[in-house]
């Protein structure tokens, strides 16, 4: 839970400085379900892939990644999480900049995941004829 803590509070601080006159919204849970919910997504679709030999439905990818989302925005939103985390600010480092830095490597990670799946996906399609 920790490292889920520590994306959504540097979600938050992104969404805090980014909009300085909006009153707390739903958005960083939004991102952050996103953010895991849809390369997860990817992957579930490459593994469908390895393990069937076919194309998956057209539904799948945004099945799981909806189901990301709202595991997040039930998480954070609705057992109000979030006040606890905003107000004991988690950080996997002490170090600020360190801190910034492993955020961003991960939002690097679950981009690259998210738009590798496509070509994965087709190498192992490949594979199966």
């Amino acid at each position: 839970m920790l490292f889920l803590d520590v994306m959504y509070y540097g979600c938050h601080l992104f969404y805090k400085n980014l909009l300085t006159k909006v009153s707390p919204s739903i958005q960083p849970s939004i991102m952050l379900g996103a953010l895991f919910g849809y390369p997860m997504a990817a992957i579930v679709d490459c593994l469908y892939i390895y393990i069937a030999c076919e194309v998956p439905i057209f539904w799948l990818f945004f099945v799981v990644g909806l189901s990301g989302i709202l595991l997040m925005f039930h998480l954070y939103e609705v057992k109000n999480r979030k006040k606890r985390i905003i107000k004991d600010r988690p950080r996997f480092f002490s170090n600020k900049r360190l801190n910034l830095f492993t955020i961003i490597f991960i939002v690097i990670i679950a981009l690259s995941i998210l738009f590798i799946g496509g070509p994965v996906g087709k190498y192992l399609l490949r594979l199966c004829y």
